[in-house]
């Protein structure tokens, strides 16, 4: 009966410490990937009104190149609207992975419309950017005219993101990262049932008995301190390496290091904490007498 008990008792324990591990990473994923308002924030790091220009100037009919100059001089003023819309994204990205709203997002170029076209008239009146046609004066305003058109018919004054502006690939990726999310979200609310029931149950088959539970409970919750903190570091030091493709935008790169440690940092701290019980349990134990004596 005491090595079935043992037996029991440790595979209990070894069940609280994979919950203890599961539910760290979870927990610090739902905090930094998962959370709108930690990715809105990381956004802020990086330039990202250059990316939209970027994807500006993609979207430019192949008449309207000249502008291009104009749309790179022009990133730095559209930073604050090039932010918004981003945001916008991101909170749709991030209601849709939690099965909150499908994915709908639209993209506003209407104020960097308004900016090329505030640029043209300056342009009009003064100095020709490098790159510019060679207008006559006299034409420049029906030229500027005639360049407004097109950039009314040739850029959109918005974008819908959704499933049919991302693609059935795309789209397949994100439906199965939904799925993924919705099981983590779920375990979120069920590990800690599961740890309970562990402790409980090595509780039970040692009849409440204080030293052999703070054992073994202090034992898994050290076992589970330390998985969590070599899983941070891990991911720190790997991940950066192995998440995005060579030719992602060098300003995501660059980022990417910082952005990894602050992900993990949620459970590095889970990982100090929980060991940290674990040892104080661990003590506890050591300094109970034994029953019977």
């Amino acid at each position: 009966m005491t090595v079935l008990r043992i037996i029991i008792s440790s595979l209990c324990a070894l069940i609280l410490a994979i919950s203890v591990v599961t539910f760290g990473v979870i927990f610090a994923i739902s905090q930094t990937v998962l959370s709108p308002d930690f990715m809105i924030s990381e956004v802020e790091e990086i330039d990202v009104h250059f990316m939209v220009a970027d994807q500006m100037i993609q979207e430019l009919p192949p008449e309207a190149t000249f502008l291009i100059p104009i749309i790179e001089e022009g990133a730095a003023d559209l930073e604050v609207w090039a932010k918004e819309q981003v945001n916008k994204l991101v909170r749709a990205v991030s209601a849709y992975l939690k099965g909150q709203q499908e994915l709908y997002a639209v993209i506003s170029f209407v104020e960097a419309k308004e900016y090329l076209t505030m640029r043209l008239a300056e342009i009009a009146q003064g100095p020709r950017p490098e790159g510019f046609p060679p207008v006559p004066d006299q034409h420049m305003e029906a030229f500027t005219r005639e360049v407004i058109r097109e950039i009314d018919e040739g850029l959109p004054d918005s974008i819908v993101i959704d499933e049919t502006f991302l693609g059935e690939d795309t789209m397949a990726e994100l439906r199965t990262a939904r799925q993924v999310t919705g099981y983590a979200m779920t375990s979120l609310r069920v590990l800690p049932v599961i740890s309970i029931a562990m402790v409980l149950l090595i509780a039970f088959m040692y009849r409440w008995r204080g030293r052999p539970i703070a054992g073994f409970t202090g034992a898994a919750l050290l076992l589970g301190g330390v998985l969590s903190l070599a899983t941070a570091l891990a991911v720190r030091a790997l991940l950066p390496d192995r998440v995005l493709p060579p030719d992602a935008p060098a300003e995501l790169t660059a980022a990417l290091p910082d952005f990894i440690s602050r992900v993990s940092h949620p459970l590095l701290l889970y990982g100090i904490v929980v060991a940290v019980v674990g040892m104080a349990l661990l003590l506890i134990c050591f300094r109970l007498r034994p029953s019977g004596q």
